[in-house]
C-alpha cells in the first residue's frame, strides 16, 4: 500500500471522469503539446479520447522532456502528490502534477521523475544498447539464408515461416528500449507505483490501460480496491 510523503495541497474538484486512461504516449492540447509526446499510433488513439469524449476524461502519464524548461523545472505548479518509489534497494523521488483544459473536459495527472524527463518523442521507448549488433545479426542471417536458398535452387528460400525466429537471439532495437535492465525496471516500476497512488488517492473506479505499460499498478493497490479495468493491446496483431 502506497502512502504520500506530504499532505495534499488544495486542488481543483473536477467532476468524476467516466474513465481514467493510463498511457505512455499522449497529448496535452491546451498546452500545445501534441506530437511531441507520442511515438506513434498509441498516442493518436489517446489523443482522440482526450479531444472528443462526451464526458470528462482523465489521463495518467509521464512527464517528458518537452515539459522541462531551461532551468530544469517543469513549471506545472505545485505537485498534488509526492512520494518515494522503491525500486530494489533505491528510492526514487516522484512528483505528480495535475493540469486540466479550460473547459474541464480533460484532466491530466503527470508523473515527474528523472527516469522520464530526459526522453523526447523518438526516445520514449528507445535505447541503443543492441541496435547496431542486432542490425549486423539480421544482415548476416539474411545473407546466409539467401545463400542456402541459391544452393538449393530456391532463390527466395529465406522467406519461410521460420525466418523471423532467426532474428530473435539478439533483442530488437525497437522493443528492448532502455539503456540497461536497471533503467527499464526503474522506468516501469516508478510509473506503475505512481499510477497506483493516483488511483488510490483519488478513488478512481474505472481505468483504461493503453498497452501493458501500467497494468502492474493494480498489484500495488489494497486488496479491497478493485477498479473496473479495460485493457487495450495496441498492435497486438503484429506479434
Amino acid at each position: 500500500m502506497l502512502t504520500t510523503s506530504t499532505s495534499l495541497p488544495p486542488i481543483p474538484s473536477p467532476p468524476p471522469p467516466q474513465v481514467v486512461h493510463v498511457a505512455l504516449e499522449y497529448t496535452v492540447p491546451h498546452m500545445n503539446l501534441n506530437s511531441e509526446l507520442m511515438f506513434g499510433g498509441l498516442g493518436k488513439v489517446v489523443d482522440i479520447f482526450l479531444r472528443y469524449s462526451h464526458d470528462p476524461v482523465a489521463l495518467i502519464a509521464p512527464v517528458y522532456a518537452p515539459f522541462v524548461h531551461e532551468d530544469g523545472e517543469v513549471h506545472l505548479g505545485s505537485p498534488v502528490l509526492t512520494f518515494l518509489a522503491e525500486v530494489y534497494d533505491t528510492r526514487v523521488p516522484v512528483r505528480i502534477f495535475m493540469t486540466a483544459d479550460p473547459e474541464g473536459s480533460a484532466y491530466f495527472f503527470l508523473v515527474d521523475a528523472e527516469v522520464f524527463r530526459h526522453r523526447t518523442r523518438g526516445k520514449i521507448y528507445s535505447w541503443n544498447r543492441y541496435g547496431v549488433w542486432w542490425c549486423v545479426w539480421c544482415v548476416w542471417v539474411c545473407l546466409v539464408w539467401v545463400w542456402c536458398g541459391y544452393a538449393k535452387g530456391e532463390a527466395f528460400a529465406f522467406v519461410t515461416p521460420s525466418f523471423p525466429y532467426l532474428l530473435m537471439p539478439i533483442p530488437s532495437a525497437s522493443t528492448n528500449t532502455h539503456h540497461s535492465e536497471a533503467e527499464q525496471l526503474t522506468f516501469f516500476s516508478v510509473f506503475n507505483q505512481a499510477v497506483a497512488l493516483v488511483v488510490q488517492t483519488f478513488d478512481i473506479q474505472r481505468l483504461q490501460f493503453h498497452d501493458y505499460h501500467g497494468v502492474l499498478s493494480l498489484l500495488y493497490l489494497p486488496p479491497a480496491m478493485r477498479p473496473e479495468v479495460l485493457y487495450v493491446a495496441h498492435n497486438a496483431g503484429m506479434y
